[in-house]
């Protein structure tokens, strides 16, 4: 799933509903950030989520980068 634009508000829980659904139907779900300008708190706590579910995410832009860099070791955090 590519997201553009914003990762906020009413468009984090499309964006889950999205990744739940392909989730639940075992798929391998990959999420890349491309020209996202804005994530919020809601936002940033789907991408979190995502990561601990086993998603991978992806960015491009010095933000999008900087952010999933520091998502990933939250999950490393969690499977000790």
């Amino acid at each position: 799933m590519t997201i553009d634009g914003h990762l906020a508000g009413e468009y984090v829980q499309i964006a889950e509903a999205c990744c739940n659904e392909a989730i639940s139907l075992k798929k391998q779900v990959h999420v890349f950030l491309r020209d996202v300008s804005m994530v919020d708190e809601f936002g940033r706590n789907l991408l979190s989520r995502l990561v601990l579910s086993g998603c991978h995410l992806h960015a491009s832009g010095t933000y999008n980068s900087y952010l999933v860099r520091t998502l990933k070791p939250v999950r490393d955090r969690h499977e000790k």
